[in-house]
């Protein structure tokens, strides 16, 4: 089990979304002693590979709203 995973996954996401943005966008995660406490969503964003992930960025916008 991956606790990040698992982390974005009980904030909303689905797990095909919560493990790319784990795997290609951790930087965009945001933790105080190891707990993911916050998601930088605008940089994340404006930084996802529009061409590689057009369907996930479109699924996280929605999320995200």
């Amino acid at each position: 089990m991956d606790e990040i995973t698992i982390e974005l996954q009980n904030l909303g996401f689905p797990r095909h979304l919560s493990l790319l943005i784990k795997e290609e966008y951790k930087d965009y995660l945001i933790f105080e002693d190891d707990i993911l406490v916050d998601i930088n969503a605008e940089e994340l964003i404006s930084n996802m590979d529009i061409e590689k992930y057009n369907d996930e960025l479109e699924e996280l916008k929605e999320i995200l709203e």
